[in-house]
């Protein structure tokens, strides 16, 4: 007779996404069937979700950077144990493939905390330097991604052959939703937020420009921003809503929307301006007047986009189930 098992696949990972657990040591001759081995094993799997989950969950809901870094440490400090402890477990039988499967999982996920989590820190340090830069930084955090996904599908892989041999049933199951759930915000919010970046560096380039006195470089960077602006507002205005929430999209379009009339108007009467041999007490009351405008504006469309941003997030990342309290 074969058994019948719920099998939790995670097709997908994110750097946000991983998390571990304690394993205890356990003799494989204490499982007195294979699908025992087989469910401790992939309950361990899971609980690494589950405690990563409350990770993210706290690091979005929770302004404490403190307390967010302490549970960020806590995993590092599960995924150390967890490796001892499968790494101890003793094969069922003469089938050692799954254990060996989570152990190189779990191996890849260190290599990722300890080597590419570093050095994405570093990227995300200099990320706001450029829009390249910044492009850099999310490419590595995508190959992290992409890396652990690999580990995760390796392992269901080892799962599957594992039931196979041991005749037990697999019942697929739905994928966790709440991990998809963020994976897909966190996809959503990219897109809009380099389309912001990229204008936001055109702007500050033809700012540079403008305190430089610089009437070339402002001629320059007006028509970049200018190009760049109506191309990204075409693009965002076809983005669609997710869940429902337009609120963030139409933030980041009434930025980009902005700084195209800018390009169109206000930075051509000042290249205009800035160009004049002679500038006239209109020309200063003008070129003033725009400044002003302009630092009010951006700071009240800024505030927008960062509040509609959080509203996002934390509307769509569940909270965690236990609150923390520092004492």
């Amino acid at each position: 007779m074969k058994s019948i098992h719920n099998l939790y696949l995670m097709k997908s990972f994110s750097v946000f996404l991983l998390s571990f657990c304690f394993i205890g040591i356990l003799s494989a001759q204490e499982f007195s069937a294979p699908v025992d081995y087989f469910d401790y094993l992939n309950n361990q799997h899971n609980q690494l979700v589950v405690k990563n989950l409350e990770y993210v969950q706290h690091s979005v809901h929770s302004e404490d950077v403190q307390e967010v870094e302490a549970k960020r440490i806590e995993v590092i400090e599960q995924l150390g144990k967890t490796i001892l402890k499968v790494g101890t477990l003793p094969p069922y039988g003469e089938d050692d493939s799954i254990r060996k499967e989570l152990l190189t999982v779990l191996k890849s996920y260190l290599e990722s905390f300890e080597i590419e989590f570093t050095e994405i820190n570093i990227l995300k340090s200099k990320s706001s330097e450029s829009y390249e830069a910044m492009q850099e930084y999310l490419d590595a955090q995508d190959a992290a991604e992409k890396k652990l996904a690999k580990a995760a599908d390796q392992y269901q892989k080892a799962q599957r052959e594992f039931a196979e041999r041991h005749n037990i049933k697999l019942l697929e199951a739905e994928e966790n939703s709440e991990i998809n759930q963020i994976n897909k915000v966190n996809a959503y919010y990219r897109v809009v937020f380099m389309k912001y970046f990229r204008i936001s560096k055109l702007n500050a380039a033809f700012t540079d420009a403008m305190n430089a006195r610089d009437v070339e470089n402002m001629k320059i960077f007006r028509l970049k921003l200018l190009t760049a602006a109506r191309e990204e507002l075409k693009k965002l205005q076809l983005f669609p809503d997710f869940n429902g929430n337009t609120r963030f999209r139409d933030s980041g379009i009434e930025i980009v929307k902005f700084h195209k009339e800018l390009a169109e108007e206000d930075y051509q009467k000042m290249v205009n301006i800035m160009g004049k041999e002679e500038i006239s007490q209109e020309d200063v009351n003008t070129y003033n007047a725009i400044i002003n405008r302009i630092n009010n504006k951006v700071a009240e469309l800024t505030n927008i986009y960062n509040n509609e941003l959080n509203n996002l997030l934390r509307s769509n990342v569940p909270k965690p189930a236990i609150a923390t309290k520092r004492i």
